[in-house]
């Protein structure tokens, strides 16, 4: 009986397991469309492997240039049948033309300064071209320094004598001589140097149609360009025949006279013409002698105002024209009273009795001048 219900179990136990519930079916996929031909894949060309000496494409990587000078330097490239290099190139316009700086690919560099864009294009080209060893400016990988042999050690170096005191150097007076320089060979004259305009020192002799002689000196004291200051001094003397109405005599006359003048200078070469104003004081002593002697001798003493104009002529000679020979004319104004008697003196009943000298006295003008 035992057996018989076992294999009634045992047949029973796969409908079992097959009436569970088991996992949820997935959907079907979607139907996948045909994938497109693929298009053969071409070969790749093998990169050449470059060494020295071998002739490559020629090729310039221009960084840097104005566009006329690129289009220039890329046609003379382009026309470059074989290279031995390649360039980075880089054009600075600068005065006078394009700073050309290269750098070759094995690290060397090239630097030019070109006047134009065509002398650029073919230097670049003899930079790159294969039958081209070096170019100028060509700077490569630094050189091992040398071996420097040691240095042997310096001896101590003695102490230096302490330098004597310099005792002061003495003023030096201002002179406006010419300095002496004395050299090994020759003795050079310098000339000093001008402060303004040249002052000049005068003295002349004078003559008049009186028969008057005298002397005169001149200097100048100040100048500004063709126009000066100075004073002149002259001592004269002179001897005149006068007409009274009831005698005659004779009147003898030294005069001294100091004025102060202006002056006007034109230089032409060597020749030099002066024109003068002056005006000042003057100073008579003069003796009257009647030859009847009705009148007697008179002695007189004036102070009086005058003033005066000349020219003179001036040719400068010697060293550096310090000198000068001169020519001239002075004309001077005077008006002088001279009282030979009187009422109040004499006790007499007459008109007073004078002389009056007055007019312009001209003298003649001959001497040496002497710069200052």
């Amino acid at each position: 009986m035992r057996r018989p219900l076992l294999s009634i179990l045992l047949a029973a136990l796969p409908t079992v397991a097959s009436a569970q519930p088991g996992p949820p079916t997935p959907p079907p996929e979607p139907p996948v469309a045909p994938a497109a031909p693929v298009a053969p894949v071409a070969p790749v060309a093998p990169v050449p492997d470059y060494t020295a000496g071998d002739a490559i494409p020629c090729m310039v990587n221009i960084v840097r240039s104005p566009d006329d000078v690129r289009r220039v330097i890329e046609a003379w490239v382009a026309a470059e049948p074989s290279c031995s290099t390649t360039l980075t190139l880089r054009v600075v316009p600068t005065d006078g033309g394009y700073f050309l700086f290269a750098q070759r690919s094995d690290g060397r560099i090239h630097e030019r300064l070109v006047p134009d864009a065509q002398t650029a294009g073919v230097l670049v080209t003899s930079w790159i071209a294969a039958d081209s060893s070096a170019g100028d400016a060509v700077f490569g990988p630094p050189m091992p320094a040398p071996a420097v042999a040691p240095v042997p050690p310096v001896p101590p170096v003695p102490p230096v004598p302490p330098v004597p005191p310099v005792p002061p150097v003495p003023p030096v007076p201002r002179a406006s001589a010419p300095a002496v320089i004395e050299t090994e060979s020759r003795v050079v004259v310098v000339e000093a140097p001008r402060r303004g305009p040249h002052l000049w020192l005068t003295g002349m002799l004078l003559a008049n149609r009186d028969s008057a002689s005298g002397a005169r000196l001149e200097a100048d004291i100040l100048g500004r360009g063709r126009f000066g200051l100075g004073a002149a001094v002259s001592f004269s003397r002179a001897r005149m025949e006068v007409a009274l109405p009831d005698a005659s005599g004779e009147l003898s006359s030294d005069d001294i006279k100091g004025v102060v003048t202006g002056t006007v200078t034109l230089d032409r070469a060597t020749f030099q013409l002066r024109l003068g104003l002056g005006a000042g004081l003057l100073y008579t002593r003069s003796t009257f002698d009647d030859m009847e002697l009705w009148y007697g001798q008179g002695r007189f003493q004036i102070w009086s105002p005058t003033a005066e104009a000349s020219v003179l002529l001036s040719r400068k000679f010697g060293a550096g024209q310090r000198w000068a020979i001169a020519l001239g004319v002075v004309g001077t104004a005077i008006a002088q009273r001279y009282d030979l008697l009187d009422e109040e003196t004499y006790g007499l009943t007459y008109p007073d009795v004078a002389m009056v000298r007055q007019g312009l006295q001209v003298e003649a003008m001959v001497g040496l001048r002497k710069r200052i």
